[in-house]
């Protein structure tokens, strides 16, 4: 600044040095200071073909590293878990076929019958595999899944077709004349079991909720896959009947070889031929006895009902991940939290279970995530109750503890979510605060996470209106000169040399040691006078919350739950409900809501939309039995054995 007879620089008045902005994040992999930052696959996007080209990028980058000794490494991979998946279920797909032909060899006796039924397995699958791709449905482990399913439901169709064929042939028929009139025989029925089974999976297509999206690719390949071998049992196996079947061996021929009689399992299908005939013989004779049958059958479905399972949302899988969340004390620093967190990435970094590890310490975030070794990858939840029994010595945390990342999920173990709102954050911080105590003491919950954190050390400045008006300064005057003497705040960028540089205004921070320092940062009037912050505000030492949460404009609380894996979440969900929610609600004020939400409330929408698809499902196959059979009355006959089953 220039006045008439003298210059006033700025090294007159403060201290300029170049330096960085202060570190707010620290990040380590095994130990050592790391470049974090994760890669996101657009939507739609395959995620193998995402991280194939992601390799072969950090290949070409680590060359270029190498001679700077940096290299690039991946901390978690989610295809690792998807070709594992993908092994898994292809050699399933293979096992049951290979299974399902040898269980016909077995039963039918004849190479050439196993082998024209053997051929429709492929067929029907690589067809769906057509559909599959023609509708942009990629091969994913759900879809995998849905195809070993439908390994074993595709020889349906073929067996009672060729079946029906092998009878007309022992009945003296030629080849094509047993094809053509066994398959013509039974093309009724077959239609009715395919429509049935597509009339079961084809509702599911259109379930929203998050649980039906994910069954989607298992009902298309299912139905697809089915489908296709209806169709390859009316045209291909005649086909291939009337050109290479023959009768296999007779009864009379086993006779002969007691041996082939004996792995046949002819006599275990006496048996049972002759249990069946003797006990439908004695039903029939009277109609007290059919009454009798009915009633036990009756009262043993009622009964059987509270053997039901406790339903759960989606299983957790067996991802090769382990995080550890970690919530410090409020208002301990980053240099005390990574000080007291290297003390557990220590320990863990000495276990020889442990592949990879990455600790992140930051203002907004701090954890550790592990992957184990390939020897452990079917242990890992073993891997990280043993984490959570070397940990539990540790101070400065709230909690610590490390949890096995669901497949299907993006929480923190098993659980659901409890949702506090209201009109008062203090009624609201209250209520929680009781219900969090609550909810730790019902056996199976494992750990209660609040979105409310209270405790943080603040400085809260209360202006006196009246003495800064008087004295021509506002409430942002006075917060610009604390943000600027405290915080810093930028005042302009600084560009040379194709760089840009942040100026940012600070005070001498080390001047201020406690409050009473604070009340004497000067605060200059418009008309050049200054005067002490104590004399226009009062500086209060207190503490406050780290954030406050609205849900629809209500001030609100969630508390997240995690459950322990053996617990069932609608067993959790009924407790909660009639522990917490009911007698709570009985004495709650009019504007204050309790919810349970997350996976709980997942559970009950997915649990409804299903409920509303198994029984359209019943309805349809009634109606497409009662068109096929031309009788309102046998369909129900065949419909009885649902919930027998």
């Amino acid at each position: 600044r220039r006045n008439a007879d003298s210059v006033v620089y700025l090294r007159d008045v403060a201290r300029v040095y170049d330096t960085y902005k202060e570190k707010n994040s620290l990040v380590k992999i095994d130990g050592h200071p790391a470049v974090a930052f994760g890669i996101l696959r657009k939507t739609g996007e395959n995620t193998i073909k995402v991280t194939q080209g992601v390799e072969k990028v950090m290949e070409r980058v680590n060359k270029e590293l190498a001679p700077k000794h940096i290299s690039m490494h991946e901390s978690y991979d989610e295809s690792d878990y998807i070709w594992d998946s993908i092994h898994f279920v292809t050699g399933n797909i293979a096992y049951g076929a290979l299974f399902a032909v040898g269980v016909l060899l077995l039963f039918l006796r004849s190479w050439r019958t196993t082998l024209v039924i053997g051929a429709t397995i492929p067929i029907s699958v690589f067809a769906s595999m057509i559909i599959l791709q023609a509708a942009g449905r990629s091969l994913n482990t759900i879809t995998l899944a849905g195809l070993a399913f439908a390994a074993g439901m595709i020889v349906d169709n073929v067996i009672v077709v060729l079946e029906n064929i092998y009878r007309h042939m022992e009945m003296g028929k030629s080849r094509f004349e047993a094809s053509r009139d066994g398959a013509a025989e039974v093309w009724g029925a077959v239609l009715a079991s395919t429509l049935t089974t597509l009339a079961v999976f084809l509702p599911i297509v259109f379930v929203k909720e998050e649980a039906g999206q994910l069954f989607k690719d298992i009902a298309i390949a299912v139905s697809c896959s089915v489908g296709f071998s209806m169709i390859t049992a009316l045209t291909f196996i005649p086909m291939l009947s009337g050109k290479i079947l023959r009768p296999g061996m007779t009864a009379a021929d086993l006779k002969k070889r007691p041996f082939l009689s004996g792995i046949s399992l002819m006599w275990l299908g006496k048996g049972v031929y002759g249990f069946y005939e003797k006990s439908t013989a004695w039903l029939t004779r009277g109609t007290v006895r059919n009454l009798v049958v009915i009633a036990v059958i009756t009262a043993g479905f009622f009964f059987s009902l509270s053997f039901m399972p406790e339903k759960e949302y989606l299983p957790l899988g067996n991802r090769n991940f382990i995080f550890l969340v970690m919530k410090p004390i409020v208002g301990t620093n980053n240099e005390k939290v990574q000080e007291l967190s290297d003390i557990i990435a220590e320990r863990i970094n000495s276990m020889k279970e442990k592949k990879m590890m990455f600790h992140v310490v930051s203002d907004r975030f701090t954890g550790m995530g592990l992957r184990v070794k390939d020897k452990w990858k079917l242990r890992v939840a073993e891997v990280a109750h043993k984490i959570n029994s070397m940990i539990t010595d540790i101070p400065g945390f709230v909690f610590v503890r490390a949890f096995q990342i669901p497949l299907f999920q993006r929480s923190l173990g098993k659980g659901f979510a409890f949702e506090i709102r209201g009109l008062d954050l203090n009624e609201v911080q209250k209520l929680g605060g009781e219900i969090k105590k609550k909810l730790e003491k019902i056996p199976g919950v494992v750990l209660v996470r609040s979105s409310f954190d209270s405790g943080s050390p603040e400085y809260r400045i209360k202006l006196d209106r009246e003495r800064a008006a008087t004295l021509g300064l506002s409430v942002q005057d006075v917060a610009d000169v604390i943000e600027t003497f405290v915080a810093g705040k930028k005042a302009t960028t600084y560009k040379v040399g194709g760089k840009e540089y942040d100026i940012t205004l600070r005070g001498n921070i080390s001047e201020i040691r406690d409050y009473h320092d604070l009340e004497q940062i000067l605060i200059y009037t418009p008309s050049g006078s200054a005067v002490p912050l104590g004399s226009v505000a009062e500086v209060e030492h207190t503490t406050g919350p780290t954030a406050i949460d609205h849900v629809e404009m209500d001030r609100a609380i969630t508390l997240q739950v995690t459950i322990a894996p053996d617990t069932t979440l609608e067993s959790m969900m009924n407790k909660v409900t009639e522990k917490i929610i009911q007698p709570y609600r009985a004495t709650l004020p009019y504007g204050y809501i309790l919810s349970l939400t997350g996976s709980a409330e997942d559970l009950k929408k997915t649990s409804d939309a299903l409920r509303g698809s198994f029984l359209l499902a019943i309805l349809i196959i009634y109606l497409l039995m009662s068109s096929l059979f031309e009788s309102f009355i046998y369909p129900l006959i065949i419909m009885v054995t649902v919930p027998l089953a």
